[in-house]
Parts: structure tokens; sequence; C-alpha cells
């Protein structure tokens, strides 16, 4: 016989973890000021690291400064403790257990954080190994830049709960509204440095004002339609059943009820939008697998290739979005458990299928508005993409509205009742409507923190918690109410013909929908699977190849010269910092020619090469030269202002007739077009035996006797494939780049 565990009744939540200041100017400064202690702290390098080697940095460098892990390791560590309380059975009752049950959490959060921050820290430092970073190699200057991010990411956490306990709003919904505005200002400063037309401008204010005010309307307007628990609806002017129910309410002579304010207590509420906007950022993801997964096993481009059309992507883009949206939308609010709420604050036994039906129905409801938000923020994405150069991700601008709307909301609540303290986390936004309703009925004054922003990051529930507010002398009967509304067992009546005579409501939409994400993604991982399978790869015979195509170590353990005196007119010896094998890293010399304003780009590089046919090379060594590229802050971006020497070592490891098929295509992550080769089974051997044995040394890449890249082995590469860059120049340079690469050593 299985006894049932009794579930460890939590202790009531009677008084704030700190106490909060009573001015709201002060929580106003306590919001302002660790939000610009940390935008300074992004200022600061890390230890041993020069700026100046990101000259001609073409990548982000916001992870390499003393808080570059920012609050990602907690909010990564907040996600992973959320999943496993979640598969814990004996940890189940803490994510909704109050605040002593989320203390619980939160401790085990941030010890994982410190383990994550120790991790991602080591990894940051290991890029910082390789050039063109000058961070020094061995063991001490390795631990004093991990111990660097993970105190600064520490330092994160703490500006964030000191926002949290004195502030106006979460500290962590504040660092990440913080950041979709810095990512706005971002897009509003390339915009600007890209000389728009009057046209532009106005359709970048477009794409902000209309993400902006569709994002305010469905937060603050848009209400579905009211759903009436089951026995409540009632003649206008009559004494509201439920009020007379709720252990909670006031007492009826002490408050006139109006027959509006009835009808708005007995009905079902649910957040809007309902799904949160998951699904929206999903879309974005799922539609980069693809691109991903085409990078990195073999055979797999053609699976890219099936987004490539535009009309394609955007009908993928909806139906994932419809699906996604029905899907969120009940797993955020399943019936059965908004109606364990909705019964409690009844105050009555009621049928369990009558109130899950009430849920089911107001879940179908407010789907739709859900599906209509994020439609709406889909087509102006896609409206702005079209037809501006520069856009916004309108995931930001979302975020940034919620964030300011509910500061403003704080900050006004704090006009009307001066001494708010927090008496409770929630974490269920469906569950707010009736802790609100249960708090007024009994007269208590109620502010709910963070409830906008939360209710788009229905995602966020382990670090953007909703805090319900009372005024201090109302706190110890307020925790009392939201522990019996919120914790209690709910007390469902059992009778069998009541269930059978009342089924719950059926959404067989939502479970078709269901079923067909499942379907797809049984075909895209089947479709993995067999794309993936091991394929004799050959080099097909083709016309011969237009384009020389060379893979060959550099030489880092010589410079191309030693002493500048002798360098002619216009040459400059320079220094970098490369990675040198297992060993560490070595100070090398390159020569570097400047194009002139008398000159060409070409006639640079022939006096770059004439100079190189002078010197005295290692035995098997040789020069080759490549671009070198500098900051244009007239067209804001990085453009090729001369050429440099690399010093390379032996023959080719492999050649373009190693290739057996090249693809253009896009990078998922930065959008920049690349070239993917995939090499014959000969080359592929080839090169994991190279890359295993040459890890942290530099490979170059040549097209054409010219080096194109030069990057540094990081690991073992199996699987025969490898990218080319297309360098610097506009999208449609690069295109066209890649799609001649692809046709020429396709032999087309």
């Amino acid at each position: 016989m299985t006894k049932a565990r009794q579930a460890k009744e939590p202790k009531e939540h009677l008084e704030p973890p700190l106490p909060n200041p009573s001015s709201r100017w002060s929580r106003l400064a306590f919001t302002i000021v660790p939000v610009v202690v940390f935008l300074l702290a992004q200022q600061v390098m890390l230890p041993g690291v020069d700026a100046g080697a990101f000259a001609g940095w073409t990548g982000s460098t916001d992870q390499y400064n003393i808080v570059g892990l920012g609050i990602q390791p907690v909010i990564s560590a907040a996600l992973l403790v959320e999943i496993v309380a979640v598969l814990v059975p004996r940890w189940r009752h803490l994510r909704h257990g109050g605040a002593e049950g989320r203390a619980k959490l939160l401790r085990a959060t941030t010890i994982l954080a410190v383990v994550l921050a120790v991790f991602q820290g080591y990894a940051v430092n290991s890029v910082l190994q390789g050039p063109p970073f000058a961070a020094p190699g061995g063991i001490l200057p390795a631990l004093l830049i991990t111990m660097t991010l993970v105190a600064g990411a520490m330092l994160a956490k703490l500006l964030a709960d000191m926002m949290s306990h004195r502030g106006l709003a979460s500290g962590y919904g504040v660092f990440i509204g913080v950041f979709a505005v810095v990512d706005v200002g971002y897009s509003i400063r390339n915009l600007a440095r890209s000389a728009p037309t009057p046209m532009e401008v106005l359709g970048f204010a477009g794409q902000i004002a209309g993400a902006a005010a569709l994002t305010w309307f469905v937060l603050e307007r848009m209400r579905p339609r009211k759903v009436e628990l089951v026995g409540q609806k009632q003649d206008e002017g009559a004494t509201s059943d439920s009020d007379a129910l709720n252990p909670y309410a006031a007492p009826q002579t002490s408050v006139e009820t109006k027959p509006a304010e009835q009808s708005k207590a007995s009905s079902l509420h649910l957040p809007i939008p309902a799904s949160g906007i998951g699904p929206y950022t999903l879309v974005g993801t799922l539609l980069a697998f693809p691109m991903t997964f085409a990078l990195v096993v073999p055979g797999a481009a053609a699976l890219a290739d099936l987004l490539e059309n535009k009309t394609t992507e955007k009908l993928v883009s909806i139906w994932l979005l419809f699906s996604l949206t029905w899907y969120l939308a009940w797993l955020f609010n399943q019936p059965r458990r908004v109606a364990e709420v909705y019964a409690r604050l009844r105050g009555t036994k009621v049928s369990k299928a009558h109130v899950e039906a009430e849920a089911r129905e107001a879940l179908r409801h407010a789907t739709p508005y859900a599906l209509l938000y994020l439609l709406g923020l889909l087509v102006i994405d896609f409206a702005a993409k079209r037809s501006l150069l520069a856009s916004v991700n309108t995931w930001s601008i979302a975020i940034a509205v919620a964030l300011s709307i509910d500061l403003v909301t704080e900050f006004q609540a704090l006009g009307l009742e001066r001494d708010l303290v927090s008496v409770w986390p929630e974490h269920r936004p469906y569950a707010i409507a009736a802790a609100r309703k249960a708090l007024e009925d009994a007269g208590i004054f109620v502010h709910v923190r963070d409830e906008r922003q939360r209710r788009l990051l229905q995602f966020g529930a382990p670090y953007v918690p909703m805090e319900i507010f009372v005024a201090r002398k109302d706190a110890r009967r307020a925790a009392k109410i939201l522990n019996d509304l919120l914790l209690a067992k709910p007390e469902f009546e059992t009778d069998q013909a009541e269930e059978s005579a009342s089924q719950p409501l059926v959404l067989p939409r939502r479970r078709s929908i269901a079923k067909g994400v499942v379907v797809m993604i049984a075909l895209l991982t089947a479709a993995g699977v067999v794309l993936s399978l091991p394929v004799k790869k050959t080099a097909v015979a083709r016309q011969p190849r237009t384009t020389k195509l060379e893979f060959v170590l550099v030489d880092d353990e010589h410079s191309i010269a030693e002493e500048s005196a002798n360098m002619p007119i216009g040459l400059v010896l320079s220094r970098e910092q490369v990675s040198n094998g297992l060993s560490g890293t070595a100070v090398r010399r390159f020569a570097e020619a400047l194009k002139t304003d008398y000159e060409t780009l070409e006639d640079a590089r022939e006096r770059l090469e004439a100079w190189t046919k002078t010197l005295t090379l290692p035995e098997g060594d040789r020069v080759a030269i490549g671009e070198f590229q500098g900051y244009d802050e007239d067209n804001a971006g990085y453009v090729v202002i001369g050429w440099r020497t690399y010093l390379l070592k032996g023959s080719a490891i492999l050649t373009e007739a190693d290739v057996a098929t090249a693809r253009a295509m896009r990078d998922p992550n930065t959008g920049e077009w690349l070239a993917r080769l995939e090499f014959t089974d000969d080359g592929a051997k080839r090169f994991e035996k190279f890359t295993a044995e040459n890890i942290k040394r530099r490979l170059a890449i040549l097209l054409d006797g010219r080096v194109q890249s030069a990057p540094v082995i990081q690991t073992k590469i199996p699987g025969g494939i490898a990218t080319i860059t297309m360098g610097t120049g506009s999208q449609e340079k690069q295109m066209q780049d890649a799609r001649n690469l692809e046709k020429a050593l396709n032999g087309e």
C-alpha cells in the first residue's frame, strides 16, 4: 500500500527580507545607480588584455570586460534549478511555496551560478589566448582572468539583488530591460552612421512606434471576454455569492458593491498575452537551427536551402508562431492548475469538472489575443527588414515598454501608499488576478511588481518574479490570506454524478496542433539523421576549377623580419601576439603596407610583394599576403586599408582538388555570408589528422594566392567541413563573392 507523502506546510511570509525604503525617490535612485555602476564597469577591460588588440576586430567585445559575463550565469542557473525542481518530486512544492520555498531554490541558484561563471570565465580566457588579443599565457594569468569574470558576475548579481530589495522593480528584469534599451540604442546609432534617407528614418521610427504602441495596447487595454464561474451569475443589483462565500471578503455592510464590480469580481482572468513573448523569440531560434546544423553536419546543407526562399521563410515562421503560441499558452495556463487557484478563491466546495471547463474556456478566448499580438510583432519585423538597411529587434522594444510601464506603475503606487512592503513572491501570472481580488475584498490596498514584464517573459519565472506589495500595516493579514489562497489544497467536490454531467470542454484544435509540432520535430530529427549518415564523398568530375584554394600552416615560430631599419618607405614592421601551439603565446613581427592617398590598393600590394622577394626565409617557408582592415568612421565599419604579410610553412595540406562540394550560405549567428566546404573522404581524414596535431596554431586559407583568413585551430575538426568568410563589404558584396566562390570550386 502506497502512502501519500504529506507536503511540508510552509511558514507564513509576514515581512519582506529587507526593509524597503519608504521614499519612492529613494527607490528610483536604487534603480538607476546600480545600472550606472554596471555600465561603468563595462568600460574596464580584463587584466592583461590590451584594448588596442581590438583594432580591426569585427566581433563583439562585451564579454572581455570585468563584468563581461553579466547576469547570464545567474539566469542560466535559475533556469536549470527550476527544471530540476520540476523533475524532482520532493522539490516541486518549493516552486510555489512562497518566500520560504523560493529562498531554498535561490540558494541553489547562487551556488550553481558561481560554478557556471567559473566555466564560462575559463572559456573566455581560452579565447583570449589566441590572436588578435594580447592576454598573457600561463596558469596564473588564466586564473586571474577567470576569477575576475566570476567576481564580475557576482557583482552583477549583487547589483540586481540591491535593485530587487530597494528599487522599483526586479533587478534582473531591470537588467534585461536595460540591455533591450541598449540594443535599440545601437540600432539607432548604426542607422545614423549609414546616412539614411528621410524615408528610412521615418520607417525606422515607425517600427519602434508600432511595436511600442502594440505592446502598450496589449498590456494595458486588451482584455479577453470574461468567463463567469459556475453558479456565480446573478441578477443586476444582487449580492455576489462569491463575496458571501469568500472568507477573505470584507463585511458587506462596509463596502457598497456595484453591479459592474460584482461581474468583474466573479470572472476568471488569464494574463494577456497568455503565451508570453516566447513563441516570437523561439521562431527565430528554430529558423536558425537548420543553418547552424548545416555548418557542422556533412550533407545537411540541403536542409538550410528550404529557408533561403523568403516566401517559404515567412510561411514557416507564421506556422511555427501559430503552433508555439497555442502550445505555450496551454503550458503556462494549464486548466487544472488555474482551476485549483480559483476554486480556493470561492471558498466553497465546487465541481472540479466545472472549474476546469471554465479554465479551458478562458484559455480558448485568451490564446487568439496572444496570437494576434505576436503576429503583429512578426509583421512589423518582416516589414522593417524588407525596407530598412538598419532595423531594431521588436523583442527589445516590447521588453523596454513593459519595463517602463512597470516602473511608472510602481512609482505611482508609492505615491498612493508610501509604506509598501513585499509580502509574497508569485511566479504564476494567472494567479495574480485571484490574489488581487482576495486582498481587495479584504479591504487591502495591493500593488503587483513586474506584472507586465513577467507576462511577456513567461520563461522568466525563476529570475523575474512578480512580488505582491501591500501597506506595512496590512502585511501580516495579507500574508495569511495569500498563504491560504495560493498554497492550500483545493477543495474539489468529488460527486461522480455531477462529474459525469459536467464534462470539461475539449480543445481538439490545440491537441491537433500539439500533434503537428511533435510530427514536425520528428520529421526534422529523421531528416537530420538521414543527412548525417556517412556518404562516400568524391570530387565530381566537372569543368576545370578556376579558383586555386590552399590550406597552409602559418609559421608562427619565426617573424617575417627582425629589424625595421632597412624597411622601404611606406612599409611598417608591426607586432602581434600569436598562439604558438599548446606551449603558449609569442610575439611575432609582420609587415604591412597601408594605401596612401596617391595610389590604389593594388599599388600598395605590389610595393609589399616587391619587398618580400628580397627576404631570406627559413627553409621551406614562403610569404603570402592578405588584406589589412581598419575602422572607417565615415562608413561606420571595417574596410580594407592595406595589406599584411603571413609567413607560411610547408606545402598545402588541402587544395581545391580535395573539395567535394562548395555552397554559399549565411551564418545564422552573425548574418554574414560564407562559403561552406565539404571535403572528399580522403581530404576529410587528412584535415582531421592535421588539425589534431596542430591545436592552437594558425591555419591560413588562401584563394588565388591571397590569404582570406587565418583562424586558430581550437580543437580537432572531424567531419570534413570548413567555412571561408567573405571579409568586409556590404551584404550584397559578401553574397556575390560567396556565390562566385561556390561556382568556381564546383567547376560551374
